[in-house]
């Protein structure tokens, strides 16, 4: 598999009920496209969240791209 950052090859970096590879370039882990959910259904669980600038969760969750 080819790194979607950086375009380098990967190797297998953890094998379980998804596999995971990691770029030997740029050390990213990810998982093979083609176990990513459909459009439908990541559409369906996003609808699932609450995201709520009240909520400590959500405000620590968001803190190191905002504080940026």
């Amino acid at each position: 598999m080819e790194c979607r950052i950086c375009e380098h090859p990967t190797r297998l970096f953890f094998k379980g009920y998804y596999d995971f590879y990691q770029c030997l370039s740029c050390k990213s882990v990810q998982r093979h496209p083609s176990t990513y959910p459909s459009l439908q259904e990541e559409k369906k669980r996003y609808e699932q969240h609450n995201n709520d600038v009240n909520d400590l969760n959500y405000q620590q969750f968001v803190k190191p791209i905002v504080n940026e």
